[in-house]
């Protein structure tokens, strides 16, 4: 599930929330419809995995995670070695230099 910033994009620990609820109950669905199908699939899991590593699989979607990252930078950015935009003082266009000494 992805958020792109706008008016109607919702906070990430909101969508995470939404995302652990869907989870639960489509997993809480899968074990109250076809019980002796999921102790079969889990059994199945078991022999070619560890224990642990079938815990982690089905506790995966209910950990707390954050869903933010850090936005990649244009590539003129990247080629002109900055890690960050550079966001300090008035960045103006070659072109409209001469203009701004009027101003």
């Amino acid at each position: 599930m992805r958020t792109d910033t706008g008016t109607t994009a919702l906070p990430s620990a909101e969508v995470n929330r939404l995302r652990m609820k869907g989870y639960a109950l489509l997993f809480a669905c899968r074990l109250i419809k076809r019980p002796l199908a999921t102790y079969r699939l889990l059994r199945a899991f078991g022999r070619h995995m560890k224990t642990m590593d079938i815990l982690r699989l089905l506790a995966s979607p209910f950990r707390r995670r954050t869903l933010t990252r850090r936005p990649e930078l244009p590539a003129r950015m990247v080629d002109a070695g900055l890690d960050a935009p550079c966001r300090i003082g008035l960045s103006i266009p070659v072109a409209l230099a001469p203009l701004a000494e009027v101003i």
